[in-house]
Order: structure tokens, then C-alpha cells, then sequence
């Protein structure tokens, strides 16, 4: 199970085998897709070597969405609403995107719900996903007036 404290595959599976490769590479100018509107994550990544060409344009977020929406560069994945993708375990993703995973991918929501009960820490810091199923479970049985 992935660690609480952020996004600890992008260092291991992303940053380090870059980092290893530009060993015998050389000079290497990496472009990182960080949008205008994502001041915190732009001040972190504007060091030597890395180019943010979304921010040098002022592109946010929405209008890079649309431009690859335009381009027919989106996944499928992105329909049905979905904004943002990232692994299917990802202890990151919002309850909505968890939601959807216990809906439309029943299997591996029962994967990630043995992962959970398996590990050591919860996947969520103060949730189990044994207590989100049961809150999914609830909001899909909620009645309302007009079911009376």
C-alpha cells in the first residue's frame, strides 16, 4: 500500500529512472507540464534544467484541457466527467473518483479493498475504504420523497 504523504511514485517511477538515465545522456532539458494556475506546484518544479512552457504561456489548467480536448488528445478515460486520472490505487484520488471505481470497476475495488485491509496504514488517513464502501453502499440505497 502507497504511503500517506503524497505522491511517492512520481519520485520512484518517474523522477529517479529520468535522473539515472541522464547520467550517460548528457545535458537534458526537461518539459514539465505544470499549468499557469498551479502556483505551488510551478514554484517547486522552476529549477535548472526544467522548462514549464504552460506557465510561460499562461495556460491553465482548463484551457490545456481544451486544447488536448480539441486535439482529440484526451483518453477515453475523460468521459463521463472525469477531470482528472491517475492510477486506480491511488490513495490520492477524491472520493468521487473512489466512488466511481466501486461503481463501474467492481473487481478492482475489491482488489483495493483487500490491499486495505491487508495493510498496515489505512488508505485513507482517517477512513478505511471498508467505511467508504459502506458509505457507497448507503448513498446507493438513499430514498427520497417521491420514492414514498
Amino acid at each position: 500500500m502507497p504511503f500517506l504523504k503524497g505522491p511517492w511514485c512520481n519520485t520512484r517511477l518517474k523522477t529517479r529512472p529520468i535522473i539515472a538515465w541522464k547520467k550517460g545522456a548528457g545535458e537534458l532539458t526537461q518539459i514539465v507540464g505544470i499549468a499557469s494556475d498551479e502556483e505551488d506546484r510551478a514554484g517547486r518544479k522552476t529549477v535548472h534544467g526544467k522548462i514549464l512552457p504552460l506557465v510561460d504561456y499562461d495556460v491553465c489548467e482548463e484551457d490545456a484541457f481544451n486544447i488536448c480536448r480539441e486535439a482529440d488528445l484526451l483518453s477515453p478515460a475523460y468521459n463521463g466527467g472525469r477531470t482528472r486520472l491517475g492510477c486506480w490505487f491511488c490513495h490520492n484520488q477524491r472520493i468521487a473518483e473512489l466512488k466511481r471505481l466501486c461503481y463501474e470497476h467492481p473487481e478492482l475495488w475489491e482488489k483495493l479493498m483487500r490491499l486495505d485491509r491487508d495493510s498496515p496504514v489505512t488508505f485513507k488517513p482517517d477512513k478505511t475504504l471498508g467505511e467508504l464502501d459502506k458509505r457507497f453502499r448507503y448513498e446507493g440505497m438513499q430514498l427520497t420523497l417521491f420514492d414514498l
